[in-house]
């Protein structure tokens, strides 16, 4: 019983290193996803402000 708790831990920080990696594929991937979809311009740091069209770079 001693390898139990050890492995329950091993395949949290597991869990949680592949939602990590997942959000950040997520963060990373959904402006280019965006842009490509809608044809908009997608700035890097406005992803929850909304497109911004003929903006400045």
């Amino acid at each position: 019983v001693l390898w139990m708790p050890q492995d329950q831990q091993a395949g949290r920080i597991a869990l949680r290193g592949a939602l990590i990696l997942a959000g950040l594929t997520v963060v990373i991937e959904f402006p280019i996803f965006f842009r490509a979809l809608f044809g908009t311009k997608v700035p890097r740091t406005g992803m929850f402000e909304g497109p911004t069209v003929g903006g400045p770079d």
